[in-house]
Order: structure tokens, then C-alpha cells, then sequence
């Protein structure tokens, strides 16, 4: 039977990890690294790397998976004029969907927030719609990445 990756990585969410993490963690076998190594590589790109509220954790983390795939070391300008312009091309799916690759603008909260001790896992999780775009990301890796 077929890994579910997108029911993992909402699982990931669900349990605490971030949106970068938990898109990672459920590619760690196409990336080829250790799932604990990734986790850490990708714990500060949450929130739109590490609540700068820029680009969302989870597209990072799809940007990172095209990367493992392609496997290449880009030191040829041509060819990391390609690579990036499959990143622009993921980037594109994305924003067609979301109308925004930046946390900013696909989340409505503020940082005090996420920084009051009162203010719990579950419900700043809940305050944010970022499931959806975890799911998204999951679609697009897919479709345009693995070919799935």
C-alpha cells in the first residue's frame, strides 16, 4: 500500500511540529536524510522562517524536496538557473491556489500571540489555517515533483 503523505504530514501538524516540519517529515524517504536531521534542518522555517512571517514553512519545505530529488550540486549557473526556475514554477502552483507564498498574507494572527505563555499548542494551531496549505504543498509535491 501507497504511503499516505498529505494524512501524514496534517499528522506531523497535529502533533506539534511545524508546517515545514511536518511536510518534511512525511518526504523524509524520497530526501534520502535522516528523518531527525531533517527535522532539525527545517525547525526554523516555521511561521514563515522563524516567525518572520515570509515565505511559508511549508513551500520551504517543498523546495526542499525538489532539491533532494534533483540531486545536484548547483554549481553550473545554467543549470541552477533551471533548478530555479522549478522553484518559481512551484512557487506559481502555489500562489494560483493561495493567492500568496508568504505567511503574512495566507495567516491572520499576530506574533504577540504566538509568544503569550498563556496562549496554548491547540489553540494557536486552531487559529491557523495552515492545514490547508500543508495539504496543498503535499498536492503539488506530487503532482509537479514525483510525479504521483
Amino acid at each position: 500500500m501507497e504511503k499516505n503523505r498529505k494524512e501524514e504530514a496534517i499528522k506531523n501538524f497535529r502533533e506539534g511540529y511545524n508546517c515545514s516540519q511536518s511536510v518534511i517529515k512525511a518526504y523524509a524517504d524520497v530526501v534520502g536524510i535522516d528523518e531527525e536531521k531533517l527535522l532539525s534542518l527545517s525547525s526554523t522555517l516555521g511561521t514563515g522562517m522563524g516567525g518572520l512571517k515570509q515565505t511559508c514553512g511549508a513551500v520551504s519545505a517543498m523546495f526542499m524536496i525538489l532539491g533532494a530529488v534533483e540531486n545536484k550540486i548547483q554549481t553550473d549557473p545554467l543549470e541552477r538557473a533551471n533548478l530555479y526556475k522549478k522553484v518559481r514554477e512551484l512557487a506559481g502552483k502555489f500562489q494560483e491556489e493561495n493567492n500568496s507564498i508568504n505567511c503574512k498574507d495566507l495567516i491572520d494572527y499576530t506574533m504577540s500571540d504566538e509568544f503569550d505563555e498563556k496562549f496554548s499548542k491547540e489553540k494557536f494551531n486552531y487559529k491557523r489555517p495552515c492545514e490547508k496549505f500543508v495539504l496543498n504543498v503535499c498536492e503539488i509535491i506530487d503532482k509537479f515533483i514525483l510525479d504521483v
